[in-house]
């Protein structure tokens, strides 16, 4: 048996190397990720030769503000065209068209364009839409055959709020949750009957409900226009409640779960507060409240102790800040991205300006660390990116979609005489 050659050896390293890189790819089935955070566990380029990331396909997936979802190789948007919402399905490799499901729906624009503005999940090879109006989707992925479908609206009245429900839908163990009604609805995945719904005594807010991991039994934080409570997933009883009340009801910015507490924050001037946990008494209580950081509609992401996200109204000059989320204090502040929205990859920011720029950042707390830039997109760009298996994917209000490839993988020639 013959030793293994030099170029063998360094063949099984970069073998090795590459293996290692596409070992962190992973899909994006819902908002905000695998783990509702934001937060991939990718690696992703942080430069792009010619000073700009390679764009592999794109896209017309009609007027909205939903952003994509990928799994089992499928990518799945909404956007409206012709008073119609269009669920599209692509191959998310190659954009190719796999189906559609259209129903008729306004495209109802109210100060902005209209069009739907939740996100799909993706759950055991079905889709689940929530419109604007409160048309409910339940489609298998593979096939575009419709499992079921209802509206919300019809089924028990629920008031829709001024720029309709934009909280995403949330599958877990107990069912299908919702941001509808006054603290949540939760619908059986399988037909989608009400397991239970809440009252009208508040409309609902537009953020995403977010799951309490480890809490027993499990609780799920849930935005009205007025409050935040913690609801108890399998009956739809409130276990508590703190007063929250923005102008217009617009609680969009999903709170963000993090050591000792619950960090939340609106926009229109409200501003932030920490609610700390466990909660004892019949009331959460608050550490601090300030307005250092007024988040309008991208919630943001918390790395190493500290939120990256933007400050202020969309129309106004918003800026993109750095808090302590213990305290509240500011780390720092930077211009000239607008009403951005962000995700990251580890400690890589991945932020799309509002006016269609990608900005790649280092997270770090001592200053704005910008490490590449380049326009991606043109036109109003209010969605969150989506990044999954090396690709990252950006949409604009008019639905325009681009697929760029991201990776962290390099290339290398060999010589083999």
């Amino acid at each position: 048996m013959h030793a293994p050659s030099l170029r063998s050896l360094c063949l099984s390293i970069v073998a090795g190397v590459c293996f290692t890189q596409f070992a962190h790819a992973e899909d994006w089935p819902r908002w905000r990720g695998q783990n509702a955070n934001g937060i991939s566990s990718e690696q992703v380029a942080t430069s792009w030769e010619g000073g700009q990331p390679k764009e592999l396909w794109s896209a017309e997936v009609a007027t909205g503000f939903s952003a994509c979802v990928v799994a089992d190789g499928r990518l799945v948007t909404m956007g409206n065209r012709d008073d119609e919402d269009i669920i599209t399905c692509l191959d998310a490799n190659t954009g190719e068209l796999a189906w559609t499901h259209s129903y008729e729906e306004p495209v109802d624009p109210n100060l902005f364009e209209g069009g739907p503005t939740a996100t799909p999940a993706i759950h055991k090879g079905n889709v689940y839409t929530l419109s604007r109006k409160g048309h409910v989707c339940c489609i298998e992925l593979a096939s575009g055959k419709v499992v079921w479908e209802s509206n919300i609206r019809d089924q028990f009245e629920a008031n829709i709020p001024a720029w309709g429900f934009s909280g995403s839908p949330v599958v877990g163990d107990a069912g299908l949750l919702l941001n509808v009604g006054s603290h949540g609805t939760l619908l059986n995945p399988a037909d989608g009957k009400v397991l239970w719904q809440s009252d009208n005594s508040d409309d609902a807010g537009y953020a995403t409900p977010v799951i309490i991991p480890g809490s027993s039994p499990a609780e799920v934080l849930v935005m009205s226009g007025k409050a935040i409570q913690s609801v108890n997933v399998a009956t739809g009883e409130v276990v508590w409640q703190f007063p929250w009340i923005t102008r217009y009801g617009v609680n969009a910015a999903d709170p963000h779960l993090v050591d000792g507490g619950i960090f939340l924050s609106s926009g229109y001037s409200k501003g932030t507060t920490f609610i700390e946990l466990p909660v004892t008494g019949p009331e959460p209580s608050a550490a601090w409240r300030s307005r250092n950081l007024r988040n309008q509609m991208s919630p943001g992401v918390v790395i190493g102790g500290h939120i990256y996200a933007t400050d202020g109204d969309a129309g106004t000059t918003p800026t993109f800040r750095c808090l302590d989320v213990k305290t509240g204090d500011i780390a720092w502040t930077h211009e000239g991205l607008g009403s951005a929205t962000l995700i990251a990859a580890g400690e890589t920011l991945i932020i799309l300006s509002d006016d269609g720029r990608l900005v790649l950042a280092k997270a770090n707390a001592k200053e704005f660390e910008q490490l590449a830039e380049a326009q991606v997109l043109e036109g109003k760009c209010w969605t969150m990116p989506t990044l999954a298996n090396g690709k990252l994917y950006c949409r604009n209000a008019a639905g325009h979609l681009v697929c760029l490839k991201v990776d962290g993988q390099f290339s290398c020639e060999i010589e083999t005489q």
